[in-house]
């Protein structure tokens, strides 16, 4: 490695780190989604109700998730105790970078920082406070593992561990654990190796039967089975890999296609090369397609992919751009590329996040402090719904966390004109009727209510541009 590419490296790492740190700082105080308002309703009583009911309540999360948010309650404020579940998830990722460095004696970790960094999943998710930063974590100690352990003499305890908990954690966590013990059952069998086949095959059929549990308590509640196909297609493997995994792509397609012309084509795709380093490139790709695959599959008939489940799969793109960083710096006067996909990347990731969060933050506690006034204790209130299965279950947990006096909550689909006209004749203290937040054509279904009126006087929260996003607003009643 030459001492210009260490500084370059060094230079883009310090760059990713201060962007992400200034990230960090200015969205430590935003206002919760509802997501996330939901797992601290739910988490606060989550040791007062039995595993079975947590099943049926709860579709959005697994238990896992908000057992362990509600243990760190105890200890906690519950506002706080999910940036804590996050800061869990840097264990299984620091142990990977040791495991690395430790199997990988050329390897730059700077580098692979700094390819975590700039990888939009760590980016957002890490600060968005929902479960996927831990998956994302999880799941990259997992494909670690699968590296540098393909025979399975070390850590076969420890992954099936890992798969119990990705498993228990998302349905995506499922898929990348079976697909990779699928790889390892196959390659036990090709080795004769009877002992370790029987290991994988009855650690899958575990997984799949602690998910069918877990799938047939959720299911026992007839909302929770319809709301299962709220998920639209609407074209998510295209934003999935040309919006939120461009850094990567980038970084994969440019290393593969210059390690790939410096190499003979034939001996680049030898997989019985004297050097595991192409052996290495099929086996972290391999679960990876195993998923797409199987995903492209079910969403033939039900579709169930969006871009976040592919968080699953972010760190076999690291890995593999890690492997090929192996070659890729081996040849001179590559580092103006490196410098310029650095900035694409610390660019790229700042761009979406100030738009995502910044721009458009959905401010729960500013609709509701508006709302729900003493002037208009008792008063029903109508919240956008857009006719949604679970509307009720997940607005009334954002409701009770931060609202101070009582109202009815009810669906703006359920109002009509003459409702909301008598509204304001009985309460003249109270100027709010109609809210919303996390639902988007607030001002597209309040004109089908008051037939096109255009002079409707929408109030939006602190931050937010279009009234028509999910972000927050409230109707202030003409009186």
């Amino acid at each position: 490695m030459t001492y210009s590419y260490k500084n370059i490296v060094k230079f883009g790492l310090i760059i990713n780190i201060i962007i992400y740190l200034y990230c960090l700082i200015i969205a430590f105080d935003r206002s919760f989604w509802i997501d996330e308002l939901h797992v601290i309703a739910v988490s606060k009583n989550i040791f007062n109700i039995s595993l079975k009911q947590v099943f049926i309540e709860n579709i959005l999360h697994p238990p896992l998730y908000f057992y362990l948010v509600g243990i760190l309650n105890f200890f906690f404020d519950s506002l706080y105790s999910l940036r804590l579940v996050n800061v869990l998830g840097l264990i299984p990722l620091i142990y990977s970078l040791v495991l690395l460095k430790k199997n990988f004696k050329d390897i730059n970790i700077d580098f692979i920082l700094l390819l975590i960094i700039s990888n939009y999943f760590f980016f957002y998710y890490s600060i968005e406070l929902k479960m996927y930063f831990l998956i994302y974590c999880l799941s990259f100690l997992q494909h670690t593992i699968f590296l540098i352990d393909i025979k399975q003499k070390k850590f076969k305890i420890l992954f099936f561990i890992l798969s119990l908990l990705m498993t228990s954690i998302h349905i995506f966590g499922l898929v990348i654990s079976m697909s990779i013990l699928t790889i390892y059952g196959i390659i036990s069998l090709k080795n004769k190796n009877l002992v370790n086949f029987f290991y994988n095959l009855i650690s899958s059929i575990i997984l799949i039967s602690l998910f069918a549990i877990m799938f047939y308590y959720s299911t026992l509640d007839i909302n929770n089975f319809k709301a299962m196909n709220w998920i639209e297609f609407q074209k998510w493997y295209f934003r999935a890999f040309l919006e939120w995994s461009i850094p990567i792509g980038l970084f994969s397609m440019v290393f593969f296609l210059i390690v790939f012309l410096k190499n003979n084509i034939f001996n680049f795709f030898n997989l019985n090369s004297k050097t595991n380093f192409n052996l290495n490139i099929f086996y972290i790709t391999l679960p990876s397609i195993i998923l797409l695959i199987t995903t492209v599959l079910i969403s033939l008939k039900t579709p169930v992919i969006t871009h976040r489940n592919l968080i699953v799969i972010a760190p076999a793109g690291i890995l593999l751009c890690g492997l090929l960083s192996l070659r890729f710096f081996k040849y001179k006067g590559y580092e103006l590329i490196l410098i310029v996909l650095i900035l694409i990347t610390t660019y790229y990731n700042f761009f979406i996040f100030k738009n995502n969060t910044i721009y458009t933050i959905e401010n729960i506690e500013w609709v509701i402090k508006k709302t729900y006034k003493k002037d208009c204790k008792n008063v029903p209130i109508y919240f956008n719904d857009n006719k949604k299965i679970l509307f009720e279950k997940m607005t009334n947990n954002a409701v009770d966390i931060y609202a101070m006096h009582y109202r009815e909550l009810r669906r703006l689909s359920d109002l009509d004109t003459n409702t909301f006209n008598q509204l304001i004749t009985m309460h003249p203290k109270c100027d709010v009727f109609i809210a919303t937040f996390h639902e988007r054509n607030f001002e597209k279904n309040l004109k089908k209510i008051f037939l096109n009126k255009t002079d409707l006087e929408i109030i939006l929260a602190p931050d937010v541009l279009d009234k028509n996003t999910k972000s927050g607003a409230i109707l202030i009643s003409q009186k």
